[in-house]
């Protein structure tokens, strides 16, 4: 992350660049990630696609099962 120096803040995005304020200051960033396109067609990342219901399902389940223990407590 770059950190923005200058009177004048920038708050939002300029082509490829992403200002944005925190509690550590200004900051920039550029646009990064993989497209979801690629993640469909690339073998690498069939394993993945095929598993993400199942992901999903045990992160339901486990949210499921904090929030019980929290109100059995």
């Amino acid at each position: 992350m770059a950190r923005q120096k200058g009177i004048i803040k920038l708050k939002g995005t300029i082509g490829d660049i992403t200002f944005y304020k925190t509690q550590d200051g200004h900051l920039a960033r550029e646009k990064g990630g993989i497209e979801a396109s690629r993640i469909k067609v690339t073998l690498r990342f069939k394993e993945l696609v095929r598993m993400v219901p199942s992901l999903v399902e045990l992160v339901k389940q486990e949210n499921f099962a904090n929030c019980y223990e929290s109100i059995a407590a």
